[in-house]
Protein backbone atom coordinates (compact mmCIF):
# COMPACT_ATOMS: atom_id res chain seq x y z
CA UNK A 1 0.00 0.00 0.00
CA UNK A 2 1.95 3.21 -0.85
CA UNK A 3 -0.04 6.42 1.03
CA UNK A 4 1.07 9.85 0.91
CA UNK A 5 0.02 13.35 3.34
CA UNK A 6 0.75 16.93 3.77
CA UNK A 7 3.34 17.48 5.51
CA UNK A 8 2.23 19.57 8.26
CA UNK A 9 0.17 16.25 9.71
CA UNK A 10 0.55 15.62 13.20
CA UNK A 11 1.20 12.19 14.81
CA UNK A 12 -1.81 11.84 16.02
CA UNK A 13 -3.71 12.50 12.87
CA UNK A 14 -1.50 10.64 11.11
CA UNK A 15 -2.30 7.70 13.19
CA UNK A 16 -5.93 7.91 12.43
CA UNK A 17 -5.49 8.20 9.09
CA UNK A 18 -3.02 4.90 9.09
CA UNK A 19 -5.78 3.34 11.00
CA UNK A 20 -8.47 4.18 8.58
CA UNK A 21 -6.58 2.72 5.64
CA UNK A 22 -5.76 -0.17 7.14
CA UNK A 23 -9.64 -0.58 7.84
CA UNK A 24 -10.38 0.38 4.56
CA UNK A 25 -8.23 -1.46 2.59
CA UNK A 26 -7.17 -4.62 4.42
CA UNK A 27 -10.95 -4.99 6.43
CA UNK A 28 -8.48 -4.40 9.71
CA UNK A 29 -10.64 -5.10 12.83
CA UNK A 30 -8.68 -4.09 16.00
CA UNK A 31 -8.97 -2.61 19.33
CA UNK A 32 -6.99 -1.04 21.79
CA UNK A 33 -6.01 -1.88 25.27
CA UNK A 34 -4.44 -0.16 27.88
CA UNK A 35 -1.32 -1.29 29.93
CA UNK A 36 0.87 -0.48 32.52
CA UNK A 37 4.56 -0.31 31.02
CA UNK A 38 7.96 1.11 32.51
CA UNK A 39 9.18 4.28 30.61
CA UNK A 40 10.44 7.99 31.80
CA UNK A 41 8.37 11.27 32.96
CA UNK A 42 8.68 15.40 32.58
CA UNK A 43 8.55 17.04 35.68
CA UNK A 44 8.55 20.76 36.42
CA UNK A 45 11.89 21.22 38.39
CA UNK A 46 12.52 22.54 41.44
CA UNK A 47 13.75 25.87 39.64
CA UNK A 48 10.11 26.04 37.60
CA UNK A 49 9.92 26.79 34.00
CA UNK A 50 12.89 28.61 32.68
CA UNK A 51 11.14 29.12 28.45
CA UNK A 52 8.31 31.94 28.34
CA UNK A 53 5.00 30.59 26.63
CA UNK A 54 4.64 31.58 23.10
CA UNK A 55 1.45 32.88 21.37
CA UNK A 56 0.52 30.02 18.63
CA UNK A 57 -0.50 32.20 15.46
CA UNK A 58 -3.97 31.01 13.63
CA UNK A 59 -3.28 28.04 11.12
CA UNK A 60 0.41 27.88 12.32
CA UNK A 61 2.07 24.32 12.68
CA UNK A 62 3.78 22.87 15.96
CA UNK A 63 6.49 20.71 15.96
CA UNK A 64 9.48 19.28 17.63
CA UNK A 65 13.03 18.00 15.48
CA UNK A 66 15.67 16.79 16.52
CA UNK A 67 19.17 17.23 14.60
CA UNK A 68 22.54 15.88 14.29
CA UNK A 69 24.20 18.69 14.08
CA UNK A 70 27.79 17.81 14.84
CA UNK A 71 28.88 14.49 15.84
CA UNK A 72 27.83 13.14 19.03
CA UNK A 73 25.42 15.71 19.34
CA UNK A 74 21.37 16.24 19.55
CA UNK A 75 19.73 19.58 19.18
CA UNK A 76 16.20 19.56 19.59
CA UNK A 77 14.64 22.53 18.19
CA UNK A 78 10.80 23.01 19.49
CA UNK A 79 8.29 25.75 17.62
CA UNK A 80 5.31 26.42 19.47
CA UNK A 81 5.08 23.24 21.02
CA UNK A 82 3.48 21.95 23.90
CA UNK A 83 5.67 20.01 26.43
CA UNK A 84 2.95 16.81 25.52
CA UNK A 85 4.93 17.08 21.68
CA UNK A 86 8.43 16.99 23.55
CA UNK A 87 7.16 13.94 25.98
CA UNK A 88 6.29 12.56 22.30
CA UNK A 89 9.60 13.36 20.26
CA UNK A 90 11.83 12.30 23.45
CA UNK A 91 10.09 8.63 23.32
CA UNK A 92 11.26 8.26 20.04
CA UNK A 93 15.01 9.13 21.07
CA UNK A 94 15.13 7.30 24.06
CA UNK A 95 12.87 4.30 22.48
CA UNK A 96 10.43 4.34 25.32
CA UNK A 97 7.38 6.01 26.47
CA UNK A 98 7.91 9.35 28.13
CA UNK A 99 4.94 11.11 29.81
CA UNK A 100 4.64 14.53 30.66
CA UNK A 101 3.95 14.82 34.01
CA UNK A 102 5.02 18.76 34.15
CA UNK A 103 1.41 20.46 34.61
CA UNK A 104 2.78 22.23 32.08
CA UNK A 105 0.42 23.51 29.47
CA UNK A 106 0.85 26.63 26.31
CA UNK A 107 2.94 26.75 23.57
CA UNK A 108 7.28 27.39 23.89
CA UNK A 109 9.76 27.90 21.26
CA UNK A 110 13.03 26.61 22.48
CA UNK A 111 16.42 24.47 20.97
CA UNK A 112 18.41 22.05 23.58
CA UNK A 113 21.71 20.21 22.49
CA UNK A 114 22.78 17.66 24.23
CA UNK A 115 25.50 14.64 24.13
CA UNK A 116 24.14 11.42 22.59
CA UNK A 117 25.00 8.51 24.81
CA UNK A 118 25.84 10.75 27.54
CA UNK A 119 29.48 10.51 25.69
CA UNK A 120 31.87 12.67 27.98
CA UNK A 121 33.92 13.61 25.37
CA UNK A 122 31.71 15.44 23.46
CA UNK A 123 31.64 19.00 24.86
CA UNK A 124 27.36 19.08 25.73
CA UNK A 125 25.07 18.30 28.57
CA UNK A 126 23.62 15.06 29.20
CA UNK A 127 20.01 14.71 28.26
CA UNK A 128 19.25 15.19 31.54
CA UNK A 129 20.62 18.22 32.19
CA UNK A 130 20.28 20.11 29.02
CA UNK A 131 16.36 19.54 30.02
CA UNK A 132 17.31 20.96 33.54
CA UNK A 133 19.30 23.87 32.11
CA UNK A 134 17.42 24.63 29.55
CA UNK A 135 13.68 24.42 30.27
CA UNK A 136 13.63 23.62 34.36
CA UNK A 137 12.44 20.05 33.79
CA UNK A 138 13.27 16.81 34.97
CA UNK A 139 13.68 13.70 33.53
CA UNK A 140 12.80 10.95 35.80
CA UNK A 141 13.24 7.41 34.56
CA UNK A 142 12.26 4.53 35.84
CA UNK A 143 8.78 4.82 35.97
CA UNK A 144 5.39 3.05 35.10
CA UNK A 145 2.57 4.42 33.18
CA UNK A 146 -0.02 3.79 30.49
CA UNK A 147 0.53 2.84 27.19
CA UNK A 148 -1.76 1.79 24.51
CA UNK A 149 -1.52 -1.45 22.63
CA UNK A 150 -3.05 -1.89 19.36
CA UNK A 151 -4.64 -5.27 18.96
CA UNK A 152 -5.33 -6.84 16.09
CA UNK A 153 -8.53 -9.07 15.55
CA UNK A 154 -8.21 -9.55 12.21
CA UNK A 155 -7.21 -8.66 8.51
CA UNK A 156 -8.03 -9.89 4.93
CA UNK A 157 -3.95 -11.04 3.47
CA UNK A 158 -4.92 -10.26 -0.04
CA UNK A 159 -5.44 -5.83 -0.12
CA UNK A 160 -5.83 -6.13 -3.81
CA UNK A 161 -4.62 -2.83 -6.15
CA UNK A 162 -3.48 -0.11 -4.73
Amino acid sequence: IEATTSGDAKIDEMRQMMKSLLATRLQEKAHTIARGAQGAALTLGKTGLKVKEVELPANDTTYVVGTGPEPGIIAVTSHHATMEELAQRLAIFLHQPVWNRTGVTGNYDYTLRYAKDDDPAVNAPSLENALRETLGIDLLKKQTGPVDFLVVDSIEIDPGEN
